[in-house]
């Protein structure tokens, strides 16, 4: 069977899912108090962009520095969307490079460069994390990045509803 550079995205997002995150957390709690699984996973999806997971901001950063080869630190702050990991510090993520080793290599060298503009304009030592991935995949597949967060929640749903499964307790009717 020949795996598409989709079928990578969705195995890192599933894998991403099964960490202690906050959407997976949510998802886990919610199940944890017997809501039902379309409570548990709205909650869950309310939880994705800004701090946990900023699609959208890590695919229009890509994009602004894919485009101009460099990015407007105000824009950005002191947290560059798509950059560090609460797994790994000062190292790669693996599930992220082992995506990022599927990509073709105009969009890999993009990333590439991109990593060692950001550690050498905010000074640390960060590395691309799953929404920096899932904003070179955009970038590969010409997905708009309003859109770009649908990818990613078909690569976590069914790792939410294992999750949800596994956690849940039957409270009755009350």
């Amino acid at each position: 069977m020949i795996e598409t550079i989709y079928d990578h995205f969705v195995k890192m997002h599933t894998e991403m899912a099964f960490r202690n995150n906050a959407s997976s957390g949510i998802i886990r709690a919610m199940a944890n108090l017997g809501k039902p699984l379309n409570d548990a996973m709205a909650a869950g999806l309310l939880t994705l962009d800004t701090i946990h997971a900023p699609i959208r901001s890590a695919c229009e950063c890509f994009n602004a520095f894919e485009h101009d080869g460099a990015l407007n630190a105000a824009y950005c702050g002191a947290k560059v969307p798509g950059f560090g990991s609460s797994w790994y510090k000062n190292e790669e993520d693996p599930l992220v490079r082992e995506f990022l080793n599927h990509l073709d290599g105009e969009t890999n060298g993009i990333v590439d460069d991109y990593t060692k503009y950001v550690q050498e304009m905010w000074k640390k030592n960060i590395f691309p994390n799953a929404a920096l991935a899932t904003a070179a995949f955009a970038f590969e597949e010409n997905i708009d990045p309003v859109t770009a967060m649908s990818k990613v929640i078909v690569g976590r749903i069914d790792a939410w509803v294992s999750i949800y499964s596994d956690n849940y307790l039957d409270r009755g009717f009350n």
